[in-house]
């Protein structure tokens, strides 16, 4: 077991470098590509989320009357 500084925890550590690695990957074309898409999906679920919401609230109101 490694000795880890007081108020430092593993994770914290593991989102530093993750950050580091996509800051440095964003200055590649393939790491443009890469957050594209991820972005891309994160704007796709949110439409879909707000789709489902509305579509529930119609059900809502069909089954209201």
């Amino acid at each position: 077991m490694d000795v880890i500084p007081e108020g430092f925890s593993p994770s914290a550590g593991f989102v530093i470098l993750t950050v580091e690695g996509l800051l440095l990957g964003v200055f590649t074309p393939i790491g443009i590509k890469i957050i594209d898409i991820v972005l891309n999906i994160i704007k796709n679920v949110i439409m879909a989320k707000d789709l489902l919401f509305s579509f529930n609230r119609i059900l809502l109101v069909i089954r209201a009357r």
